[in-house]
């Protein structure tokens, strides 16, 4: 066999994704590592995503389809959301909408 003109090239990617909390605890339990680059993380906990009220969403469902609702969320707020986020939020308040709108 000849191996002189096989090249294997490996390229591996790995991601890894830590909580603010986390990091912020990191950064406690190593104190003098880095103090220059120590930057505490902000948590989002409290951001809620989706905003309209049940009674708007009741009065959007009977003109509006899923996908116009979540158009119009992210036009009237800047967040985006998706026609599946409006459906699991009209049935989590039992709101019924137009069967010709989806």
């Amino acid at each position: 066999m000849v191996w002189d003109n096989l090249f294997y090239i490996y390229i591996i990617f790995y991601s890894l994704s830590l909580g603010a909390d986390l990091i912020n605890k990191l950064l406690d339990n190593f104190e003098d590592s880095l103090p220059r680059k120590r930057i505490y993380c902000k948590a989002a906990k409290n951001i809620k995503k989706f905003r309209f009220t049940k009674e708007d969403l009741e009065n959007l469902l009977k003109s509006h389809s899923l996908q116009e609702i979540a158009n119009k969320h992210e036009k009237l707020f800047g967040v985006k959301i998706t026609k599946q986020t409006v459906a699991s939020w009209r049935n989590k308040w039992g709101l019924i909408s137009n069967k010709y709108l989806g």
